[in-house]
């Protein structure tokens, strides 16, 4: 991916799900513009944001931060659902459909200049958005 794309944020070699831990750090001074983010969240996919990552309102980075959060997490998981194509690259549709609802419930609401998320806090919305839809779909009949 990185080959392709000329991303905006700095790549942190710590495992998510090893330490339990999604890390976005904007801009420290000197070292990154203050639009820059430090996080270790791997560019799977892109579709809405070529630049890059962000988090803290409701835009293409922290769309695309929110896409690759997840889809990382379901690969992690097991998941082995159908895929979609992206801008650049494929995600899982699960992660697709509900990376949009992740991005507002979970990145736009990130304001401070240090952030984290749990991995198995991602995991546990993950399942109970599942569990929800799985309700609606006996409910309705429909899926998402």
């Amino acid at each position: 991916m990185d080959a392709k794309h000329k991303f905006s944020d700095i790549h942190i070699d710590r495992d998510p799900q090893e330490y339990d831990q999604f890390v976005f750090v904007r801009g420290i001074s000197g070292l990154l513009s203050a639009n820059s983010i430090f996080t270790n969240v791997p560019h799977l996919v892109v579709h809405h944001s070529p630049d890059g990552f962000q988090f803290g309102y409701g835009g293409s980075g922290p769309a695309d931060l929110a896409l690759n959060i997840l889809e990382y997490t379901l690969a992690s998981m097991g998941h082995t659902g159908e895929n979609t194509n992206c801008y650049s690259g494929k995600c899982f549709l699960l992660a697709w459909k509900l990376h949009q609802k992740f991005k507002w419930e979970m990145i736009a609401t990130m304001h401070s200049a240090a952030n984290s998320i749990s991995y198995t806090d991602v995991v546990k919305w993950i399942e109970s958005q599942i569990e929800y839809q799985d309700e609606e779909k006996r409910k309705t009949g429909r899926f998402f």
